[in-house]
């Protein structure tokens, strides 16, 4: 009971966090719902039953098809069999310090068994277009790499880089081990959240949005980017 009093003072976060359009949420295994109730529901019924609680990175239209871009995503794992945090945890700072000192963009950060979630909003949702999911995919992973260039990254998991489908832990979640998992500041120390508010604001705005993709895709010497189409349907 105590777990489930204690994941209350987290409702208005996760109600951000899940956002006003669909989702994939689950536990063992996953499911599309638009209603914010139903994932609030889980979220505490996991908690309550010791279970993980996973949510899509990135916004769902219906089961299986992603709505468009809300943030980037990149998973920190250690590599030894006893986790090494320390190690770990420096990347994750060196990436949080570079993005902040030459884009001037805010990190979240959150702390799970074998390392770190490190998210950086957009300051509103980019839709894809039916169809364009592919595009979409590309242009997700330009804008990974495009963020990771220069900072030190040997303990990312690549599996994350251009998964749009992703599903992560959600924060203030419990890890099967045991372990919960908070957001945390660039000391290490767990953090409480109510929304994501100034995560969003000093999130990426469409103009860096754009002048990162065309960099990368400049780079890779793909006209890809231009059959994108950027529609900000969030104000």
């Amino acid at each position: 009971m105590k777990d489930l009093r204690d994941s209350r003072k987290h409702r208005s976060f996760w109600l951000d966090w899940f956002g006003s359009l669909g989702r994939e949420i689950g536990c063992s295994k996953s499911w599309f719902t638009d209603n914010p109730n139903v994932f609030l529901s889980t979220a505490e019924s996991c908690i309550g039953n010791r279970k993980p609680c996973f949510m899509s990175v990135h916004p769902f239209r219906a089961p299986g098809v992603v709505f468009g871009l809300e943030k980037v995503f990149f998973d920190f794992d250690s590599r030894v069999k006893h986790p090494n945090l320390k190690e770990t945890f420096k990347e994750v700072r060196g990436l949080t310090k570079r993005l902040k000192e030459h884009f001037d963009v805010e990190t979240l950060i959150v702390r799970t068994w074998r390392g770190f979630h490190v998210y950086v909003l957009l300051q509103s949702v980019v839709e894809l277009d039916f169809g364009q999911e592919d595009t979409g995919r590309w242009v997700y992973q330009l804008l990974q790499e495009e963020l990771l260039r220069e900072a030190p990254h040997t303990t990312l998991n690549t599996k994350c880089l251009g998964n749009l489908k992703q599903l992560t832990r959600v924060p203030y979640s419990t890890h099967e081990a045991g372990v919960k998992c908070p957001p945390i500041d660039v000391h290490g120390r767990p953090i409480l959240i109510d929304d994501l508010g100034e995560y969003r604001e000093r999130g990426i705005n469409k103009g860096l949005f754009s002048q990162l993709v065309e960099k990368g895709a400049e780079k890779r010497g793909n006209s890809q980017f231009s059959q994108f189409s950027l529609v900000n349907i969030l104000t």
